[in-house]
């Protein structure tokens, strides 16, 4: 019986090892510009637009893909 235990610990423990390794990992978070961390709830379109256009021309290259418009969420 406790051979039983212990082959069945043993084959979940090998299932579980090659599960980790064939999960990938992401290279960088999610990247992005949040209007709320610079403008907090007083964010206005042509700010917001500034912004992208700038992530677009220097930021892009580097991973940076989301712009986000958040006013007062809850």
């Amino acid at each position: 019986m406790k051979k039983k235990i212990l082959l069945a610990a043993a084959i979940f423990a090998a299932c579980l090892s090659v599960h980790a390794q064939t999960t990938k990992m992401a290279a960088t978070p999610p990247m992005g510009w949040n209007s709320y961390n610079s403008f907090g709830s007083a964010v206005h379109e042509n700010e917001v637009k500034a912004n992208a256009q700038y992530m677009a021309k220097t930021l892009k290259q580097h991973g940076w893909q989301y712009v986000v418009v958040d006013f007062l969420w809850s």
